[in-house]
């Protein structure tokens, strides 16, 4: 695979950029993706590279663990970071994908 997927439906009552943020266990950093929400259910999808998914280093599960929705941009540390409205930073847990092989993301010779 070049990449994994995780998908998730989150229900929104804010439209606009939305900042998403994650950590998965084994990595020492967290995983960053921006997107925009609609009103209603949204699909939320990381896609995460394969390079990052042989850093972790085992085979799967893998957990995307503290994931959280804000319309702030985190590495933004100036006033007026708010991309929309108020600001707002909305907690959904974790996530578990099925279970796969580690070489399964290393390409074929």
């Amino acid at each position: 695979f070049d990449h994994l997927v995780i998908s998730m439906e989150v229900s929104s009552q804010y439209k606009g950029p939305i900042f998403i943020q994650a950590g998965m266990e084994g990595l020492a950093y967290d995983i960053y993706y921006e997107n925009d929400l609609n009103l209603g259910v949204n699909p939320v999808t990381f896609v995460i590279d394969a390079d990052i998914v042989k850093e972790i280093g085992h085979d799967g599960p893998y957990a995307l663990k503290n994931i959280t929705l804000t319309n702030q941009d985190p590495q933004c540390h100036d006033d007026g970071c708010s991309a929309n409205g108020e600001p707002f930073t909305v907690y959904l847990g974790n996530s578990l994908t099925q279970a796969y092989s580690l070489v399964e993301f290393f390409p074929l010779p």
